[in-house]
């Protein structure tokens, strides 16, 4: 059996989703089916601008009565402006908390923590999110080894899992960064941005994928990904590495990701493993 492991999201706010409405208001204003959230689970989503570029990505929790999603610090701020837009005659109020999300990874089936919790899947395992505060992290980080974030993004892009402000953002399409199987609903209702993201489901347009890619080499990020010409197809977007070797995602052309076997940074080979989906 792994070991059990935990992993402090630095980057992640948590915010407070509470009145009557709380759900039925925030499926209007992501791209997933929020009303499929089950007490102790999760539902992770994106919120889009009006051309349907991702504002940010959100992790919707339901430890018990209440709502919470976990965004990005970085972009909290707009993301919360906008949501408050969409608050008109709705039983809904927006509260930053400091709360901090925390996954265990390869938990005993019997853990039950003493913070809010819900049951989640991390890298195809079950594992926990816990909300915690900053007083508890300390019992938390006792209890647990600790992963730092060279280790998390090892696992993050071995399992081909796309980070927000790294494999895709505010100039990237849902379908563009692979997430349209994890975070958009094509059966529900209207959300912002939805007309954009149904236009290039039905017309297939989008100019470029995100890929798994391996090497024998040490990559590192933004490096510009190269045909056998020398022309740019694309870049690296996050890299992990172990010794001499490389994991990494990053986009290539359209045409480029779905042919290519092989490209190139520099003088380097770069295997193209797949299309992230």
């Amino acid at each position: 059996m792994s070991t059990p492991s935990a992993y402090l999201h630095e980057d992640l706010s948590i915010v407070a989703i509470e009145g009557d409405d709380a759900l039925t208001w925030l499926n209007g204003q992501v791209t997933n089916d929020i009303k499929k959230l089950d007490v102790g689970g999760t539902v992770y989503a994106l919120a889009l601008t009006t051309k349907g570029r991702v504002l940010a990505d959100v992790l919707a929790l339901l430890p018990g009565e209440s709502l919470y999603i976990a965004v990005p610090s970085s972009t909290s701020l707009a993301l919360t402006t906008q949501f408050e837009k969409y608050i008109i005659m709705e039983d809904v109020t927006l509260r930053m908390t400091e709360l901090r999300l925390v996954s265990i990874l390869h938990a005993a089936p019997d853990f039950v923590p003493a913070t809010p919790y819900v049951r989640s899947s991390r890298f195809g395992e079950k594992s926990l999110e816990l909300l915690a505060t900053t007083d508890e992290l300390s019992t938390i980080t006792s209890a647990f080894e600790m992963l730092d974030e060279a280790r998390w993004e090892a696992l993050r892009i071995a399992h081909a899992t796309p980070r927000f402000g790294f494999d895709f953002g505010e100039k990237t399409y849902p379908q563009e960064a692979g997430l349209r199987e994890r975070a958009v609903s094509f059966q529900k209702g209207c959300y912002l941005g939805q007309e954009v993201v149904c236009m290039l489901e039905n017309r297939g347009q989008v100019t470029r994928a995100l890929v798994r890619l391996s090497a024998d080499a040490v990559l590192e990020r933004g490096q510009p990904l190269l045909g056998s010409e020398g022309e740019v197809l694309g870049e690296i977007t996050s890299v992990s590495h172990d010794g001499a070797s490389s994991k990494a995602l990053g986009y290539l052309k359209r045409a480029a990701a779905e042919s290519q076997k092989v490209v190139h940074v520099g003088a380097q080979e770069v295997a193209v493993l797949g299309v992230v989906s």
